[in-house]
């Protein structure tokens, strides 16, 4: 909860506090201007003048002191005097702000998939792939593989290029010289097969 700007026309308000039979509706006042100016940590430091410019006037000093006296009093906060003006309110988490906030965080992190860290292959250190990443490239082009993560370091080594995917940059680089060196018989034979199954495939909803 970050402090809000005392220009605002709004504060946050405390349904507890508000309910609370114990309390006056100055006392309930005083709770709400010293939350507006609370930390995350539900801290805040101000001196009374300040709390009394905030309130627009409505508290007297001796009225603001008297409603922090309640306030202590039946748990709302507790009050460190400093030296000087100031002095510091801690503020009981009534509300559960700290607890919803906790909440959201740790349901951020749940949605959140971690992801795997990546490790540097090649002499350079410049191919970044996880371990995944890397033992399905070996599986699937076996020795190559490593031969064309050292051509993709060393490029990148000699002309400072940068990938956002290495593993994509280097199964590109290997499926487009296979089909160049494949024979033109192949190349014909995997169209015509091609051809057939899309026959076949048409000839299945014919029928």
């Amino acid at each position: 909860m970050e402090k809000s700007n005392q220009n605002a026309s709004w504060w946050r308000l405390s349904l507890e506090a508000m309910h609370d039979k114990r309390l006056t509706d100055k006392d309930v006042f005083t709770y709400t201007a010293l939350l507006d100016q609370c930390t995350d940590e539900l801290v805040c430091s101000v001196s009374s003048s300040e709390i009394l410019a905030l309130t627009g006037g409505r508290v007297s000093v001796c009225t603001f002191f008297r409603c922090i006296e309640r306030l202590e009093q039946h748990g709302y906060l507790t009050r460190t005097k400093t030296t000087g003006e100031k002095n510091t309110y801690k503020l009981a988490d009534i509300i559960g702000l700290k607890r919803q906030r906790r909440t959201i965080t740790q349901s951020r992190r749940t949605e959140e998939p971690e992801q795997e860290t990546k490790q540097r292959y090649g002499k350079y250190q410049n191919v970044l792939l996880t371990v995944a990443e890397f033992d399905r490239l070996t599986a699937e082009y076996g020795t190559k593989a490593n031969s064309y993560i050292q051509q993709c370091d060393s490029y990148c080594q000699s002309t400072g290029r940068r990938y956002a995917d290495y593993n994509a940059t280097i199964r590109r680089w290997i499926d487009s010289d296979i089909e160049k060196n494949l024979p033109k018989d192949e190349i014909k034979r995997q169209e015509f097969s091609e051809i057939d199954e899309y026959l076949q495939l048409v000839n299945q909803f014919d029928d």
